[in-house]
Order: structure tokens, then C-alpha cells, then sequence
């Protein structure tokens, strides 16, 4: 019998997959596995036979007194709720409601000139919607020449372009009436009391001069 000189060469045994329930043959250190139908970790590199071990374990290493990450990227912070922190030590977010500011008032006023409504240089600021005459109101005088509500000073919309805001007088059935013009006119209309020269409506640029009873105001307006 002739002695068999053949060299027997140890097949690899065969290694199990546990990532993908399969076996595959051990022929490196490291297999790529691409299988994923039972759930395995598709597109990862085995190392050192150990299917759980990532192929970078220190890329993203462990925060300091926190869970490992398993190379896996970290999940991201927590979105900081919408809103404006107080200081320190108040420790409260407090959410801010958007408002609309107000409308800009045009800067007017009226200035006693003479008359015994009021010392002379006395003025009163206007805003939006003002009543003067001797009641207590928002503009009060002093002159009993003058009706208890006498005239209405309202902040409007030009009827006319440019389109402004404006402020127009409206007598409101005044026993003397109103006058609106010139320092003369109202001087002269003291005097005559033309029923013909009343202001019931009039648009008051600044300038103007007021009769009120006895009373002469000036209106003035600044333009921003």
C-alpha cells in the first residue's frame, strides 16, 4: 500500500452570524455583512468575530456620567422652549404676546392768547377726541362769554390728499358760536358777532386763532 503524501489543510470552521441567523465562513478578522432581511446591522463591519462590536467604538465616546452610545451618534438636545428667560434665580420662561403699537397722535395743542378763559400762555395738550368749554371736562374755561360744551376737537383722516391726520373743529350749537381765522378776526369778532363768520366745521391748520365767547385760543401743531 503507498503511503498517502497529501498535506491536509484544515478548512475553517464555520463561525455563526448572529446578526443575520446565518452561518458564513471565518476567513479574515473582519466580514462585511450586507444582509439585512432578518433584521441584521446592514452596512456594518465585524470586528474580531464579535457581530455586537461597532467597527469605530471611540468615535463617539461615552459623555461624562451618561449612558454609552454604543458608536452610535449621540441624540440631539432638547429644543428650548419659545420664550424670554427671566434672570437667574427666577428661573421661569415667560412666553410674549405680540402687540401692535398704538397709532401716533399728531403733537397739538391750544395756548390762551387773552380773554378770561385762562391765564395767558395756559395750554392744554390735545389727543384724540377733546370737548372744551366751561363745564368740567377735558378742556374747561373759565368764561361764562363760553357755552358749557361748547365746541368738539376730533383727530381725523384728511379728506383730501395727502392723505394726514387732522383736527377739525365742530361747534356744538354754542350760543356766541365759534370763530376760527386770523388774531384779527377773531378780535373784530368779538365786537360784531357776524353769525355769518360762525365756524360749525373747519378743518384747523397751525396758526389758527380760536374765539371762544371772550376767550381768543391759538392752535399749534408740530410735524414730525
Amino acid at each position: 500500500m503507498k503511503e498517502d503524501k497529501r498535506t491536509l489543510i484544515d478548512e475553517p470552521a464555520p463561525r455563526a452570524d448572529y446578526d443575520n441567523k446565518k452561518t458564513v465562513p471565518d476567513g479574515g478578522r473582519s466580514t462585511p455583512v450586507s444582509d439585512s432581511a432578518f433584521g441584521g446591522s446592514e452596512g456594518k463591519t465585524l470586528v474580531d468575530g464579535n457581530p455586537f462590536q461597532p467597527t469605530h467604538p471611540h468615535s463617539h465616546p461615552t459623555p461624562p456620567g451618561g449612558t454609552p452610545y454604543y458608536g452610535y451618534p449621540p441624540p440631539p438636545p432638547p429644543t428650548p422652549p419659545q420664550g424670554v428667560p427671566l434672570a437667574t434665580g427666577g428661573a421661569k420662561t415667560v412666553i410674549m404676546d405680540s402687540q401692535t403699537p398704538p397709532e401716533d397722535i399728531p403733537l397739538a395743542w391750544l395756548g390762551v392768547v387773552d380773554g378770561p378763559g385762562g391765564r395767558r400762555g395756559q395750554t392744554f395738550l390735545l389727543g384724540r377726541d377733546a370737548v372744551v368749554g366751561r363745564d368740567p371736562g377735558d378742556i374747561m374755561l373759565t368764561d361764562r362769554a363760553a357755552s358749557g360744551r361748547h365746541l368738539r376737537i376730533r383727530l381725523e383722516a384728511s379728506e383730501q390728499p395727502p392723505q394726514q391726520q387732522v383736527f377739525v373743529i365742530y361747534d356744538q350749537g354754542s350760543t356766541n358760536g365759534t370763530y376760527v381765522g386770523s388774531y384779527t378776526t377773531c378780535q373784530d369778532a368779538k365786537t360784531s358777532g357776524d353769525p355769518k363768520a360762525r365756524a360749525y366745521r373747519h378743518v384747523l391748520r397751525d396758526g389758527d386763532f380760536i374765539l371762544i365767547g371772550q376767550t381768543i385760543l391759538v392752535f399749534k401743531q408740530v410735524d414730525l
